[in-house]
């Protein structure tokens, strides 16, 4: 019982720590969702933000793996620290852009073409905010000096390509680039219908129409300014005509048309960026099939899917004022026949958590409750150790990898655990 009393104490003391470290938690990002600007009428501001050094940003208030920084100023924000996102600037990444009203009402499975893992990111620890990495602030930098017009976001499964590429479309948002984001292009290859066309290619207007409502939702205003070549229409009227439409041709040539208008224009005062996820999949298959016979359906390869084959954007021209951007799903080296062309010198590696990085996400979650007290530096060692870095394991097994190392977690489990541990610090009898 004396034993159970002193476990008691130090858990109750460190249950304490915690809480005091959740208390700024709140007050951080309440503080740095200010910081976000959402309108034309916000720009002085942004630019004053931008101006701003890492330590005129942060506060005493912060804790240390907090930034204060926007998205908005994420270019001049210190690595190995997060930082503060406004999901609804980028759209099409959460799942709720995806929901259909109709398999709602049927209670059937929803399509989710959205982020992922910004997704899970979030639900898991109830906050819009995201760890600045470098090889985030490199795409940043590339982005800002034009130096690689098009890159390919390379690494591991789980070290975090697709956060780097939405933290690139919600930074290029909110320094009012035009941006056209398509957060996975299994949407082009999978899902709804298609129709066969006169030249034997075929139309999948679903992914179409997920490209063109996206854009619109996002840069509706700044599209209605800019016309198209042939100065007929606005890019806005290029995407809603195209949007509205009930006929997949189209809708198809819409998103088409508007990606072509994006990577041709050349006004001095606009930057475009292009952005792609899970790349790959418009090279190796589709789920559409083909009847050729009662016993026999021939699957589609995607480059007879429209849609898919002209957003393989890094086959195409670079945006002459801009940036193509494109991560695939695999990351391991993959043979010949299955390689993904990419133009030259357009790799750029995102590798896996560091010690800092590890340390400054297991920070984040003891103060999100995620944790049941704070991870001391062996625990964090360990989580390191027994993930690689990977992101995707760290954020899905964080209670098992950074949680304290004692006798209950092993022997209990650590549900059982935690439940034993709330009972002690209620000085319940076990």
């Amino acid at each position: 019982m004396q034993r159970i009393a002193v476990a008691a104490a130090s858990r109750s003391a460190a249950s304490r720590a915690s809480a005091s470290l959740r208390c700024s938690l709140p007050t951080s990002l309440e503080r740095a969702g200010r910081a976000f600007s959402t309108g034309a009428e916000d720009n002085a501001a942004r630019e004053r933000q931008q101006g701003s050094t890492a330590e005129e940003t942060s506060s005493s208030s912060d804790p240390w793996w907090f930034s204060g920084h926007s998205v908005a100023t994420l270019h001049s924000a210190p690595t190995g620290q997060y930082f503060a996102v406004d999901p609804s600037a980028v759209p099409e990444a959460m799942a709720e852009f995806y929901e259909d009203a109709y398999l709602k009402k049927e209670r059937l499975t929803q399509p989710n073409y959205g982020c992922k893992a910004v997704q899970r990111e979030f639900a898991l620890t109830g906050h819009q905010i995201l760890l600045h990495r470098p090889a985030i602030a490199k795409v940043l930098d590339l982005a800002q000096s034009g130096r690689k017009p098009q890159i390919s976001l390379e690494g591991w499964t789980g070290s975090g390509k697709s956060v780097a590429l939405f933290s690139l479309v919600a930074w290029a948002r909110a320094n009012s680039w035009i941006t056209l984001y398509v957060p996975s292009a299994f949407s082009m290859v999978k899902g709804g219908t298609f129709v066969r066309r006169e030249d034997g290619l075929h139309d999948m207007p679903q992914g179409a129409r997920y490209i063109l409502n996206a854009t619109l939702r996002a840069h509706g205003d700044a599209l209605g300014a800019l016309r198209t070549r042939d100065g007929r229409r606005t890019l806005r009227e290029v995407a809603a005509e195209g949007a509205a439409s009930n006929d997949a041709s189209v809708v198809v040539s819409a998103a088409l048309a508007l990606k072509d208008e994006l990577l041709a224009l050349d006004d001095p005062g606009v930057k475009v960026l292009l952005a792609v996820d899970d790349y790959n999949a418009l090279y190796h298959r589709t789920e559409f099939g083909e009847a050729i016979h009662p016993l026999h359906r021939r699957l589609l390869r995607p480059e007879e899917l429209r849609l898919a084959a002209g957003y393989r954007l890094l086959e195409q021209p670079a945006p002459r004022r801009g940036l193509t951007a494109a991560a695939p799903t695999h990351g391991a080296g993959l043979p010949a026949d299955l390689a993904v062309p990419l133009p030259r010198r357009s790799r750029v590696h995102v590798p896996r958590f560091d010690l800092h990085e590890v340390q400054a996400l297991a920070s984040y979650y003891g103060a999100a409750d995620i944790l049941t007290c704070p991870p001391d530096d062996d625990a964090v060692a360990r989580g390191l150790f027994l993930s690689n870095g990977n992101a995707r394991e760290l954020r899905r097994h964080a209670a098992l990898l950074l949680g304290p190392d004692d006798a209950l977690g092993p022997s209990m489990g650590y549900k059982a655990k935690d439940g034993v541990r709330r009972r002690l610090q209620r000085g319940d009898e076990l």
